[in-house]
């Protein structure tokens, strides 16, 4: 048995299954930016909540006994004042957002580029071009 054989037919299958995986992937530059629209939209609709509720976001004890001190000092840990708290994560995930928007933006710029840069190698190429 040639195991050489299996080997290269799977290797071909792969690479056939690759480029036909990207050749049918067509990217529209106007949808890119819609998306980053979209995305830097809903960064800055939760921007604003945050800094709406900002202020109630920490609490202080309704009352001076242990309990209510200690509940609320894990509380407050837990919501702003932690290692690791969710404000800081809400407030990175906001940044995360706005890089995606960005990201998007820029994505659609090169695709456009491209597509004008290969029509332009097209033209050129045709019979008659420039």
């Amino acid at each position: 048995m040639d195991s050489g054989a299996g080997v290269a037919d799977a290797e071909s299958r792969l690479a056939t299954q690759q480029s036909a995986g990207s050749a049918g992937l067509q990217v529209e530059p106007a949808k890119l930016t819609e998306a980053a629209d979209v995305v830097e939209e809903r960064a800055e609709a939760l921007a604003r909540t945050v800094q709406d509720a900002w202020g109630v976001l920490h609490i202080n004890p309704p009352a001076h006994d242990f309990t209510s001190r200690a509940a609320l000092r894990g509380w407050n840990a837990l919501l702003t004042e932690g290692a690791e708290p969710y404000l800081d994560r809400v407030l990175r995930y906001v940044t995360q957002l706005r890089d995606l928007a960005d990201r998007l933006r820029r994505a659609a710029a090169e695709y456009g580029a491209n597509e004008q840069h290969t029509a332009a190698e097209l033209d050129a190429m045709a019979p008659g071009g420039q």
